[in-house]
């Protein structure tokens, strides 16, 4: 799948009004439709450093990310406010909200 076709997914689960997070139980990847959570980091149009500190704590897809626990993002090393407000605000924009990152949204 190409980069123009991963930006149509997520601009279709934007349109959709996808919410991610819990609700009934589930969490945030079983929310989402299987073909956002199988996207690589990149659709999310991350810069390098928070790219890079996703990738170091294993994160391969967005739903990788869309999953993270409070807790596992707490011990990402080298993973700062702004960096986690980038990532926080990618799956924001993505209409990807209700997950763990949202506490990392900075004013």
């Amino acid at each position: 799948m190409d980069v123009d076709e991963q930006q149509k997914l997520l601009a279709q689960a934007y349109q959709s009004g996808y919410r991610a997070g819990y609700l009934d139980g589930k969490a945030a990847g079983d929310r989402l439709p299987p073909e956002i959570l199988q996207l690589p980091l990149e659709a999310l149009g991350l810069p390098a450093r928070p790219l890079n500190c996703l990738r170091s704590c294993g994160c391969q897809r967005v739903g990788d990310v869309a999953n993270l626990s409070q807790e596992s993002i707490c011990r990402m090393r080298s993973l700062g406010k702004v960096s986690a407000d980038q990532i926080a605000r990618a799956l924001q924009d993505q209409r990807i909200i209700g997950t763990a990152w949202d506490a990392w949204l900075l004013e």
